[in-house]
């Protein structure tokens, strides 16, 4: 009996420091990609926001600017061509919706992901109208310190756009706005925003 418990004690022993090095490795992979996405130039929202005290070293909460806080636990990641693939939130204030990519890849063009969503007619069941379509749909991201909005091109890449001096990624999920440029709701949305050209 005393020797079923000492195995016992030994297995529980062996489970405790198989999971503090498992969660070792993960910690130490996180920090690595939040290297590589700084060596990128994104910013992110807790490493412009919040100071480390330990002289650089990431934290909890630099650690958590990575995480999205979506359901389906999607995160940025590399992916085996070692491109970041982040995921990303597309707003329509207008209908109230938005939409969750959950890998699009640094080198995808904004028009690539508005294409498979926009591309057929009709695809889209809280468009009634129709109206947004891939060529009427303008791009927008919010500089939440200052409150200004940014046109971006739909042509350019993610990568390219979240190197912008005036983006930053909050919850480790970019985000952009969908206008349909030209239409009567882009310009109320811009007349109360901070249009920056």
């Amino acid at each position: 009996m005393q020797q079923t418990a000492i195995k016992l004690q030994k297995e529980d022993e062996r489970d405790k420091r198989k999971n503090a090095l498992q969660d070792k490795n993960a910690e130490k992979a996180e920090e690595e990609l939040i290297t590589l996405i700084k060596e990128r130039g994104v910013q992110l929202s807790s490493l412009n926001d919040e100071h480390n005290s330990d002289g650089g070293q990431p934290n909890d909460s630099i650690l958590k600017s990575v995480e999205t806080h979506h359901p389906s636990g999607a995160k940025v990641h590399l992916d085996d061509s070692g491109h970041l693939n982040w995921p990303v939130m597309f707003v329509y204030p207008e209908y109230r919706q938005m939409d969750f990519i959950q890998a699009f890849n640094e080198k995808s063009r904004f028009v690539d992901h508005i294409e498979l969503m926009f591309g057929t007619p009709g695809q889209v069941p809280w468009d009634t109208e129709q109206k947004y379509s891939v060529e009427r749909l303008q791009v927008y991201f919010e500089d939440r310190k200052t409150e200004q909005i940014y046109k971006v091109d739909k042509e350019e890449t993610l990568g390219k756009t979240l190197k912008h001096k005036r983006y930053a990624v909050y919850n480790g999920t970019p985000s952009f706005i969908l206008l349909v440029e030209g239409s009567n709701y882009e310009k109320y949305f811009l007349t109360n925003q901070k249009l920056v050209t």
